[in-house]
Protein backbone atom coordinates (compact mmCIF):
# COMPACT_ATOMS: atom_id res chain seq x y z
CA UNK A 1 0.00 0.00 0.00
CA UNK A 2 1.03 3.55 -0.61
CA UNK A 3 1.82 5.40 1.96
CA UNK A 4 2.82 8.62 0.62
CA UNK A 5 -0.62 10.32 0.25
CA UNK A 6 -1.94 13.31 -0.78
CA UNK A 7 -6.54 14.63 -0.24
CA UNK A 8 -8.93 15.10 -2.30
CA UNK A 9 -11.86 17.36 -1.15
CA UNK A 10 -15.45 15.93 -1.35
CA UNK A 11 -18.72 17.01 -0.95
CA UNK A 12 -21.63 15.17 1.53
CA UNK A 13 -24.82 14.72 -0.14
CA UNK A 14 -26.31 18.51 0.90
CA UNK A 15 -27.12 20.39 -2.77
CA UNK A 16 -27.19 23.56 -0.98
CA UNK A 17 -24.74 25.77 -2.03
CA UNK A 18 -25.27 28.11 0.88
CA UNK A 19 -23.67 25.43 2.80
CA UNK A 20 -21.08 24.17 0.62
CA UNK A 21 -18.24 25.08 2.78
CA UNK A 22 -19.11 23.08 5.92
CA UNK A 23 -19.91 20.20 3.94
CA UNK A 24 -16.61 19.95 2.40
CA UNK A 25 -13.72 17.65 3.74
CA UNK A 26 -10.64 15.89 3.24
CA UNK A 27 -9.87 12.12 1.98
CA UNK A 28 -6.38 10.90 1.61
CA UNK A 29 -5.71 8.89 -2.03
CA UNK A 30 -2.42 8.16 -3.05
CA UNK A 31 0.03 11.34 -4.42
CA UNK A 32 1.37 8.92 -7.19
CA UNK A 33 -1.57 7.20 -8.79
CA UNK A 34 -1.09 3.33 -9.96
CA UNK A 35 -0.66 2.40 -13.32
CA UNK A 36 -4.08 0.46 -12.87
CA UNK A 37 -5.60 3.30 -11.03
CA UNK A 38 -4.94 5.18 -14.25
CA UNK A 39 -5.76 2.30 -17.05
CA UNK A 40 -9.30 1.95 -15.29
CA UNK A 41 -9.65 5.77 -14.99
CA UNK A 42 -8.86 6.08 -18.56
CA UNK A 43 -11.15 2.87 -19.39
CA UNK A 44 -14.18 4.29 -17.35
CA UNK A 45 -13.57 7.72 -19.03
CA UNK A 46 -13.17 6.83 -22.45
CA UNK A 47 -10.01 9.09 -22.75
CA UNK A 48 -6.20 8.32 -22.88
CA UNK A 49 -4.02 6.91 -19.64
CA UNK A 50 -2.31 10.43 -20.34
CA UNK A 51 -5.77 12.22 -20.56
CA UNK A 52 -6.44 9.89 -16.78
CA UNK A 53 -3.11 11.74 -15.52
CA UNK A 54 -4.02 14.87 -15.99
CA UNK A 55 -7.73 14.70 -14.43
CA UNK A 56 -5.88 13.24 -11.11
CA UNK A 57 -3.62 15.20 -10.70
CA UNK A 58 -6.43 18.30 -11.25
CA UNK A 59 -8.62 16.38 -8.71
CA UNK A 60 -5.64 16.39 -6.02
CA UNK A 61 -4.57 19.70 -6.51
CA UNK A 62 -7.55 21.39 -5.15
CA UNK A 63 -10.76 23.30 -6.56
CA UNK A 64 -10.15 26.15 -9.27
CA UNK A 65 -9.80 29.64 -7.66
Amino acid sequence: MDTNLGTISTMSGNRDSSRRDEDIRSVPVPAKPSAAMLAEGARAGGVSVSVAFRVYQAMISGPAR
